[in-house]
């Protein structure tokens, strides 16, 4: 359905509100640093990096901006420092959020920047997921998410009628599961490390007694983690690994939201459901795997060790085959005597 330029406008900054936010927060932050020494500035290069990106109105700016990405992640720090006038001179003015805004519209009607520049920015964000926890404790992953969603609509729009826009944030969820320059999905990593960073900040506002989650990260949350159950069970180690690390990280919260009676809490009483609902979409994992200390024989079973009944912690395993006992130390050895010493009689137990 075609709309009016005005409408269009005021669609595309009804969407973008979330990512304008966010990267308006963090432009203001940067700022705040923008006069004091290297080694002050030095966790937030990123940051500052794609701040000149996005709002570069120089093209030159904007290609210098790309480069420094990968000179700040593979040189010393005193080799960074011709620049650091660069950084503190692009960013010597306050950024208004009208001038990001054009800056996004000037963007998505770029056809050349989406496929010049997205894949290495967005490739480097995906990876490099922990820098956004180095701005605002308060405002973890913002920077990903805020670029995850400006390539979307990018994208999005310079391959359809740009009148014909319609751009909500549920028709762009699609393209976030993409990788813009190649088509290809993004790897499951990448959604558990955007997950695993929403963890991070549940927990900080928990302790820290304060909310604002904006609900579309919820939404955006529950995008990544659907896409990642509709994919086919992926049994390799590396990813198993991944999401037993997350679904500890999800329990973590969990238990932190019970300890803390937040269901009771007007503020906190909606996160709690749907971190309730989140969890049915976490594919299921199994338990680490436990390790025996010597070369089995192949005709052993195994089971628990004795030293589980003192130290849930210590998942040691022991051979019922050739009933051999193994501890982890002398202290579980000796606490298996009857009367507590290696001089007393063995504990029976059945194997």
């Amino acid at each position: 359905m075609a709309t009016s330029s005005s409408s269009v406008a005021a669609n595309m900054l009804d969407i973008l509100h979330l990512t304008l936010s966010a990267l308006a927060k963090l432009a203001a932050e940067t700022l705040k640093d923008s006069d004091r020494k290297f080694n002050s500035l030095e966790t937030r290069f990123p940051h500052i990096i794609l701040l000149n990106w996005v709002y570069g109105v120089n093209p030159e700016t904007r290609s210098r901006a790309l480069v420094s990405l990968w000179i700040v992640e593979y040189v010393d720090d005193t080799e960074c420092d011709p620049w650091m006038d660069f950084f503190t001179g692009a960013l010597g003015g306050c950024l208004s959020n009208e001038h990001i805004a054009n800056a996004i519209v000037r963007d998505l009607a770029d056809e050349d920047t989406v496929d010049r520049e997205l894949k290495n920015v967005l490739g480097f964000l995906s990876v490099r997921h922990d820098f956004t926890n180095n701005v605002e404790k308060n405002l973890p992953f913002n920077t990903l998410l805020a670029a995850y969603c400006l390539a979307a609509m990018r994208r999005q729009q310079c391959r359809g009628n740009r009148q014909e826009l319609g751009l909500f944030l549920q028709s762009v969820a699609p393209w976030v599961f993409r990788n813009f320059y190649t088509g290809l999905e993004i790897r499951g990593r990448q959604c558990y490390a955007f997950f695993d960073s929403l963890c991070d900040w549940i927990m900080f506002s928990i302790e820290d007694n304060t909310t604002g989650l904006d609900a579309n990260i919820m939404k955006i949350t529950d995008w990544y983690l659907q896409h990642i159950a509709n994919r086919a069970k992926d049994s390799r180690p590396k990813t198993v690994a991944l999401r037993r690390a997350s679904l500890t990280a999800w329990q973590a919260a969990a238990d932190a939201m019970a300890r803390h009676q937040l269901e009771k809490h007007p503020q906190w009483s909606g996160l709690v459901r749907l971190w309730s609902a989140i969890r049915t979409k976490m594919l299921p994992a199994p338990p680490a795997p436990v390790y025996a200390p010597f070369a089995p024989f192949e005709r052993c079973a195994w089971r628990e060790c004795l030293c589980s009944r003192h130290k849930p912690a210590h998942r040691m395993r022991m051979c019922k085959g050739c009933e051999q006992a193994f501890y982890c130390g002398t202290r579980c050895l000796e606490r298996d005597w009857e009367d507590g010493s290696s001089n007393g009689p063995l504990r029976t137990f059945s194997l």
